[in-house]
């Protein structure tokens, strides 16, 4: 039987294990449950419709790392194609020595099949997953099981009072078909290793539900944090508990401050460190731009940061510091720290995607590999992790991959602050980088520009916070680092962050008809303003001209509630007929602009207003005299004696004989 051993590089391995592992959630109906899968040692049902004869993926590999009382425990995953296989077993075998350096490492994980290796232990499909069970190593088409493996430390065979990191394969075979190949290195203790302080600098930015999956992956206090403040109230309260933890603050929106250096957008940079404070208490502050050239290191000193963090996907300028702590010279002369991020160990914890079961080891080992380097014996300086902001996190459980590197007795705790206060070595960096990456100039002025607006928006209202975590953080995470990487995807964003910010400063505005006549040399103008704001806003209607002929008397001050419309008085006194031209905008009580100027015509005639006011005094004096005219005529009438009656005459004869 001829057996053709099928290698991959290490990405292409941990993408098939990652790809064949989803399809097996999906085919379950558990998408979503890998990382408890993993924890609890669970295998999900085999994919269905594979054309490869036979497939095997590594479920679970224990412990991260071996000592003389520990056994090698590794379970494999087995399909059969569409057709049955017999004489299927999985075949063990580990490096007849250690891998002494990290390109050894790399190219045993490249091509297992170049290092001289031994057997340990091999064993046959023993729990079947799909399909019924069968003579010893066969396999029904499309049936599926696992086999698990122990191997003792006696059957390792790794020689007594050492150390080292040796590479694993296990190579799963059957009658007729090629066999597959899986490999990953771990580490064997039999030795004091000299110590490793390793700090972790975990960056938690994005939506609420990437910073939440960051957090919950980070949840270890040992752990350091480098979070946007301004996502903090959107969480779970209990999520956000930072209490005990050591914090670092980084701009609102994981600003890209490498595009914002490049612009001479310190305003932009400023607003965005003080609203990551906003939510908390005061924080030292990291850079953390995509290059890092004099711009950057003068934004950094000028916005007082605490040091730049060159992580591992800079796109340009990495300075060539073996410590983890460099220094540039800033314009000013003075020194701005850069933390350097380990790549190696940074890159394994931040690439292995959660389904893979070798990376608790594999991180391990990359911290061996560091406490056995001969030039680092006796430097004692710690080393900095940073995965970064694209860690891939399972999102519901803390890292597995810290938690297993914790747990070797070589590795030491270490703040970040350590790291800060290290001997930096001193280093120079380039004028300007290359601005490929870079969000367009222009853009980073809009984005300034309406974020500026947005904040004097949102100090006019009762909640501020609707503007800020909407519109305003909306542009701000459209130009953040992360969006870097995509271009196209990142001028979309921008623009559609433009536009909404537009609409929600369009959402209070005065509206006025285009002409108002004024017919008295004082009096008051109307004027309309509407907010379509979710909140109340507090606005001063201010009026402006530049005509001699009208005095603008006062800035009234009104309030309007959301989606309403409200009427405003200005009162103006006039000196003069004529037209005049006037501008109106809303400002808020601070004097911030909150509206464009509206201009519109003001008639003014105060003449008509004099003639007016004579004609009613007139018709008043003639309705007056009219009035006493009509009552003294009356009066006189009433008071003239008319001639007395005559008396009868038998009434006087009758008197005179009395």
């Amino acid at each position: 039987m001829t057996i053709r051993i099928s290698t991959r590089g290490v990405a292409a391995r941990r993408a098939v294990a990652g790809l064949i592992a989803l399809a097996l959630a999906v085919s379950a109906g558990v998408l979503g449950a890998s990382g408890a899968a993993r924890a609890e040692g669970e295998v999900p049902p085999p994919a269905t419709g594979s054309t490869a004869p036979l497939t095997a993926s590594l479920v679970s590999v224990a412990p991260a790392y071996l000592t003389p009382s520990t056994s090698l425990s590794v379970r494999v995953a087995v399909t059969a194609g569409e057709r049955a296989l017999t004489g299927v077993q999985s075949v063990v075998a580990i490096t007849d020595a250690p891998l002494a350096t990290a390109s050894a490492v790399d190219a045993f994980l490249d091509q297992p099949d170049r290092v001289a290796m031994r057997e340990v232990g091999r064993g046959q499909p023993a729990e079947f997953l799909q399909g019924v069970p069968r003579a010893p190593g066969s396999l029904d088409a499309g049936s599926a099981a696992t086999t698990s493996l122990l191997i003792s430390s006696g059957s390792l065979n790794l020689p007594r009072g050492t150390s080292g990191v040796y590479g694993v394969s296990v190579t799963t075979i059957a009658d007729g078909v090629p066999a597959v190949r899986n490999a990953f290195v771990i580490t064997w203790t039999d030795s004091v290793m000299p110590p490793v302080d390793v700090a972790v600098l975990a960056t938690v930015g994005g939506s609420p539900e990437r910073a939440t999956a960051l957090l919950n992956a980070a949840n270890d206090y040992r752990v350091a944090l480098a979070v946007d403040g301004a996502v903090l109230p959107l969480l779970d309260p209990q999520i956000a508990d930072l209490t005990g933890r050591e914090v670092f603050a980084i701009p609102a929106g994981h600003l890209d401050l490498s595009s914002a250096a490049h612009a001479d957008a310190g305003g932009l940079v400023s607003f965005a460190v003080q609203r990551s404070q906003s939510a908390g208490e005061e924080r030292p502050w990291f850079a953390v731009p995509g290059t890092i050239d004099q711009a950057v290191v003068d934004l950094a000193d000028a916005q007082g940061a605490a040091a730049i963090l060159a992580g591992t996907k800079l796109e340009f300028g990495r300075p060539e510091a073996a410590g983890s702590l460099a220094a540039a010279t800033a314009s000013s002369g003075r020194q701005v720290p850069i933390a350097m991020a380990h790549s190696r160990l940074s890159a394994s914890l931040a690439t292995s995607p959660t389904t893979d079961p070798t990376a608790p080891a594999r991180l391990v080992a990359e911290t061996a590999l560091l406490s056995l380097d001969p030039a680092r014996i006796g430097r004692g300086e710690p080393v900095l992790v940073a995965p970064g902001e694209s860690w891939i996190v399972d999102g519901t459980r803390p890292s597995d991959e810290l938690a297993a590197m914790y747990s070797a007795p070589w590795v030491r705790p270490a703040q970040v602050a350590d790291v800060l206060a290290s001997a930096p070595a001193e280093v120079q960096v380039a004028t300007l980088a290359p601005a490929m990456g870079d969000v367009a100039p222009e853009w980073v002025d809009a984005i300034g520009q309406h974020v500026t607006r947005l904040a004097d928006l949102a100090a006019a209202t009762d909640q501020p916070q609707l503007i800020l975590d909407g519109p305003g953080r909306s542009l701000m995470a459209a130009m953040s680092l992360p969006m870097r990487g995509d271009a196209e995807a990142r001028d979309e964003a921008v623009a559609a962050a433009l536009d909404e910010a537009k609409a929600t400063l369009h959402g209070v505005r005065v509206t006025s008809r285009s002409e108002v006549t004024l017919v008295s040399s004082s009096g008051k103008i109307p004027v309309t303003v509407r907010n379509d704001l979710p909140a109340s806003v507090t606005v001063v209607v201010a009026m402006t001209t530049a005509s001699p002929r009208l005095l603008i008397d006062e800035q009234p001050v009104a309030t309007l509630e959301p989606g309403t419309e409200q009427t405003v008085f200005v009162p103006i006194t006039a000196v003069s007929s004529g037209n005049v031209m006037v501008s109106v905008a809303l400002r808020g009580e601070d004097g911030s602009a909150l509206s464009s100027s509206q201009a519109f015509k003001v008639r003014v005639r105060a003449e008509w207003g004099n003639v007016a006011t004579g004609v009613a005094t007139a018709a008043l004096v003639v309705l007056l005299i009219a009035g006493v005219w009509r009552t003294i005529r009356r009066g006189r009438r009433d008071t003239r004696i008319g001639p007395m009656p005559s008396e009868p005459h038998g009434r006087a004869d009758a008197e005179a004989q009395r």
